[in-house]
């Protein structure tokens, strides 16, 4: 702190020095331009006032309050090194009316306009004793200087000053003075007396102190005579006004004002001259060196000054070292006192070109800069701040930092090498996640393509052979006694329990609507089934859009809508859901179900997944659904039911076809020349054409039909080909047509006969009994639509009938 202060006030002695022997002449100049401003103002009142109070406070506040304090400072400093009585009371008064102005200044506001203008007055009258004493002290050459004051006589008079003001604000307050001034009547005349005591002591002060001038021609005996007559110049004006507010209050104003800073000006001078400064200054000058000597040697980093040696185009040439500090001796290997006054070039002969340039610039041009370079004679990296300090000359800190760069650089490889393995892990990860996911597109056609052997097994085979056993019977027991038509019946009832078995275990297994109608038609199926088999009661709605090419994509949403459904009927308490098939983009499928059951926690269940571990439940939706590219979205809580969002893959190509939907097999038919039937051939019998890929169902049906007097069967067939080279051949007034068949299956044979014989009588036969398989049998042109597995007398009953309007080509 004392070290600021001695710096600060010995550049405003030099300011004070220099502003002395530049303007001894016209110092004195303004005092008469400012009475003459007063006379004629006072004579011509202009009739206009301005008052600004902020204006006012902020001047007040500098000139009244902030100058007079420094001043007083700067007398206590003189005082203390000079012991001069007459500097003791210059900082008394000064610090009177300082802080006279400032109470007044605070009091004012307070509506005490007469108790802030009686003070303000009455410290007035006692500065300006105090300036007239000192100035009496210095002009009898009574000023003793012993080369110091007494502190203890300097803090009583600073005190008792205070005190004073302290005094005059409180007896103003309490209305223990007379006033000094009235609210619409104006200054009273003991204000006017006071005021003008002030005004004399003020001008005789100044006098008597221009008079010592010949005697004592210091600097400060020439500023502080002129401040004092100003001061007396500005209370003349505030002495004469008429009213606040006008021009002549503001000449008044403005010659105080002046007044404070020719104080400030002979204050500094009289600290310049006194020497008040000069040895504390010598003493902080030579702690600032020794710390900076010690700062510069204990210094962690190199340090160097330079300086900029340009060439003939002004170009950075060299630098040359004035001063380097033991470190930048240990980074480079030069010895400090070695180095002084050589330059970089003969020092450090391999330092950078570029290094050298971008210093030599920073200094040159005055800006600091921060940069690294490699010195590679060294083989070391040094980061280097230059900031300018005087034009030419800045001062550079080095720092080594190759250790630094080699760990980077050995990061940087790390790095790389990370990355490169990343990228090979990222590789294999995702060569993983392609394996994975065409094995769970294996897995999911081959657990269906399992389904489907199995159901192929039971239809094309056990379900034949039971239907051809059935028809057996029939026969048998038409042509069994009575007694023995009982245990036929038993039998038959038995074959139809086994044939109804296989059926629903064949259809549960793979329903076949789902590989022919597709994925919508295959979630119709399930609604029905579901309420068939459980009660369930849903409601679809599907998008005909939404289908999918992948025939994996197809078996996984269906078995997993319908392992929902089952998690429904078990879990969630209700008999109502409703399934949503559409897209989701378009790229892929979306199939919601939703209840309103109790609901469950989500968290719960991925955590506790014991009942799911050996079946098709959410967890393996969710995992094969990953790996084949969607995902599983649950939403529920407890009490709230929930809601399944499943998310797969679309295809890009066209439906498979199920198997036997060869409908690119058709050939070519040619109609046949036209001629008329009425019913049956002439023997009154009706030609039948049995068309069924299983042996043994053609033999069953053979067998049936033959006990039959009115129908004769007049060939077989065991694909759809065949039945249409048959029925060309033939002309049968009857053709049982299977659903199921290889190369060609019934439906494309069944429209391939009839585009060729519009007249044709085809029954389609099945062993499933779905409304849809009828509808495309019917739509194709068949007639009517028997399972196989029925009465057989509601197939004689169907060929008979189908004979009797049999008509055509």
């Amino acid at each position: 702190m004392a070290t600021w202060q001695e710096r600060l006030g010995a550049f405003f002695t030099r300011c004070a020095g220099r502003a002395v022997r530049a303007a001894p002449a016209w110092a004195w100049a303004p005092i008469p331009l400012l009475l003459l401003a007063e006379f004629v103002l006072w004579r011509v009142d202009p009739g206009f006032a301005y008052e600004p109070r902020f204006l006012l406070l902020v001047l007040n506040s500098i000139f009244h309050t902030a100058v007079s304090l420094f001043v007083s400072y700067l007398a206590a400093r003189t005082y203390r090194a000079q012991g001069d009585a007459s500097m003791l009371l210059l900082g008394c008064g000064v610090l009177i009316s300082g802080l006279a102005g400032t109470t007044a200044g605070a009091i004012i506001p307070m509506r005490m306009v007469n108790q802030g203008v009686t003070v303000y007055n009455l410290g007035m009258l006692f500065a300006a004793g105090c300036h007239l004493l000192g100035a009496v002290i210095c002009t009898s050459g009574g000023a003793r200087r012993t080369g110091r004051g007494a502190p203890l006589l300097l803090a009583g008079a600073y005190v008792g000053a205070a005190v004073l003001v302290a005094g005059l604000a409180v007896a103003s307050v309490q209305g223990l003075i007379a006033p000094f001034f009235q609210q619409g009547i104006g200054p009273t005349p003991l204000r006017q007396f006071v005021l003008g005591s002030a005004i004399v002591l003020f001008t005789t002060a100044a006098v008597l102190l221009g008079l010592s001038r010949r005697r004592n021609p210091e600097s400060f005996t020439r500023w502080y005579p002129l401040s004092l007559g100003l001061l007396a110049t500005g209370l003349l004006g505030m002495y004469v006004v008429t009213h606040v507010g006008s021009p002549l209050s503001w000449v008044g104003r403005g010659a105080q004002y002046l007044g404070s800073v020719y104080m400030l000006v002979a204050g500094l001078a009289a600290v310049r001259e006194s020497g008040a400064w000069g040895g504390a200054l010598r003493l902080a000058l030579q702690e600032a060196e020794g710390r900076y000597q010690a700062l510069f040697n204990a210094m962690n980093e190199g340090f160097f000054l330079g300086e900029v040696l340009c060439d003939e185009r002004g170009e950075v040439a060299d630098i040359r070292i004035l001063e380097v500090n033991p470190v930048f001796g240990s980074l480079t290997g030069i010895r400090p006192e070695a180095a002084h006054n050589h330059t970089v070039r003969e020092l450090l002969p391999v330092v950078e070109p570029e290094w050298l340039t971008a210093a030599g610039r920073a200094g040159l041009h005055g800006r600091a800069e921060t940069f690294e370079a490699y010195s590679a004679g060294l083989e070391r990296w040094y980061r280097t701040s230059v900031f300018p300090l005087a034009p030419g000359r800045f001062g550079a800190l080095f720092l080594d930092v190759t250790d630094r760069h080699r760990v980077e650089q050995a990061l940087r490889e790390s790095r790389d090498d990370l990355e490169r393995r990343v990228e090979e892990r990222t590789q294999e990860l995702r060569r993983r996640a392609d394996q994975l996911a065409r094995l769970a597109r294996d897995l999911t056609l081959t657990e269906e393509r399992e389904r489907r052997r199995l159901a192929q097994i039971l239809h094309d085979h056990l379900q034949q052979l039971l239907v051809g056993a059935k028809f057996g019977l029939e026969t048998l027991g038409r042509r069994t006694e009575d007694r023995r038509a009982e245990t036929v019946t038993q039998v038959m009832s038995l074959l139809d329990d086994a044939i109804a078995a296989s059926r629903s275990l064949t259809i549960e297994l793979s329903p076949p609507i789902l590989h022919e109608g597709g994925l919508g038609a295959g979630l119709e199926w399930l609604g029905r089934w579901m309420l068939e088999k459980h009660g369930l009661t849903l409601d679809l709605s599907a998008d005909p859009s939404a289908d999918s090419d992948r025939e994996d994509v197809k078996v996984l949403l269906f078995q997993g809508v319908r392992e929902l459904l089952f998690n429904v009927t078990k879990h969630a308490g209700v008999t109502h859901a409703s399934v949503a098939l559409g897209l989701h983009d378009a790229e892929h499928l979306r199939v919601v179900v939703r209840d309103e059951g109790v609901g469950f926690d989500p968290a719960s269940v991925w955590e506790t997944n014991d009942e799911m571990a050996g079946g098709f439940g959410l967890f393996s939706i969710r995992e094969r659904l990953g790996m084949l590219g969607g995902r599983l979205e649950v939403d529920s809580s407890p009490g709230r039911g929930a809601q399944f969002t499943l998310i797969a893959p679309r295809g890009t190509g066209r439906a498979e076809r199920g198997e036997g939907e060869g409908r690119s097999d058709v050939p070519d038919v040619h109609p046949a020349p036209a001629r008329a039937l009425a019913g049956p051939e002439a023997d009154g019998r009706i030609r039948v054409l049995l068309v069924d890929d299983h042996v043994v169902m053609r033999q069953g049906l053979s067998l049936l039909l033959d006990d039959e007097p009115d129908i004769e069967v007049v060939g077989e067939a065991s694909n759809g080909e065949e039945a249409v080279r048959e029925a060309r051949r033939l002309r049968p007034d009857v053709i049982l047509m299977d659903f199921s068949m290889p190369r060609m299956d019934g439906v494309a044979a069944t429209r391939a006969i009839v585009g060729e014989r519009p007249g044709a009588r085809i029954i389609g036969l099945s062993m499933y009994e779905e409304a849809d398989r009828a509808a495309a049998m019917l739509d194709a042109g068949a007639i009517a639509y028997v399972t196989k597995s029925g009465d057989p007398g509601a197939l004689l009953s169907a060929i008979r009938e189908g004979a009797c309007f049999a008509t055509g080509p």
